[in-house]
C-alpha cells in the first residue's frame, strides 16, 4: 500500500500562513480542550467563514444568529437537565424559552449592551 493510500492527507493542498503573536498558542489550547488537532480547528473556522458557493446560508434559510445561539444554549440546558431533580418539572416549552432568553442576552452582549 502506498503512503498516499494510507495517508490521504498527504495529497491535500498545503498552505503556509503567518500567525500574529499568541494566536498559535490560543488555537493549540482550544484544540486540546476539544480533543482535536490544530489543523481541524482551523479548517472548521475556515469552512464556516467560507461556505461552498451555492450552499444555503442561515439568512437564506431563515436561520439567524439568535437561533444558533439558542440552539447552543439548549444543548447546555438539556445536558444539565438529566439527573437534576430541581429541573424535573420543566418541559420543552420552558427549555425553549430559557434557550432564547440566553440567546437574547448573547445578542445584547454582542452589540455592546448588557
Amino acid at each position: 500500500m502506498t503512503d498516499e493510500a494510507k495517508y490521504p492527507s498527504l495529497l491535500a493542498e498545503r498552505f503556509q500562513i503567518r500567525l500574529p503573536d499568541g494566536l498559535r498558542d490560543r488555537v493549540k489550547a482550544y484544540a486540546e480542550r476539544n480533543d482535536r488537532s490544530m489543523n481541524t480547528e482551523i479548517i472548521r473556522v475556515l469552512e464556516a467563514a467560507f461556505p461552498p458557493e451555492g450552499a444555503a446560508t442561515p439568512a437564506v434559510d431563515g436561520f439567524e444568529l439568535r437561533d444558533w445561539f439558542a440552539g447552543q444554549a439548549l444543548n447546555g440546558i438539556v445536558a444539565g437537565y438529566w439527573g437534576n431533580p430541581e429541573m424535573s418539572g420543566l418541559g420543552p416549552r420552558e427549555f425553549a424559552e430559557d434557550a432564547y432568553a440566553v440567546a437574547d442576552a448573547m445578542m445584547r452582549a454582542r452589540e455592546g449592551g448588557a
